[in-house]
């Protein structure tokens, strides 16, 4: 996905994001997923804020 996330206040700002993943059942009645997310920020609106990044993430669900 592409993003201008403040037209009015910091109009150069761009997102670019994508996320990924893969759901299996483990058990009966538990899921697990593997998620990928890449988030970049072109121009962004102080020079702390972090431009680019990575997550890797493992996430559950529990059906009862």
């Amino acid at each position: 996905d592409s993003d201008k996330p403040s037209k009015d206040l910091h109009p150069n700002m761009k997102d670019n994001y994508f996320n990924m993943g893969i759901q299996f059942a483990a058990i009966q009645g538990i899921d697990l997923s593997l998620v990928y997310k890449y988030d970049k920020i072109d121009n962004p609106a102080s020079a702390t804020q972090v431009a680019k990044y990575q997550e890797l993430g493992v996430f559950s669900q529990v059906k009862f």
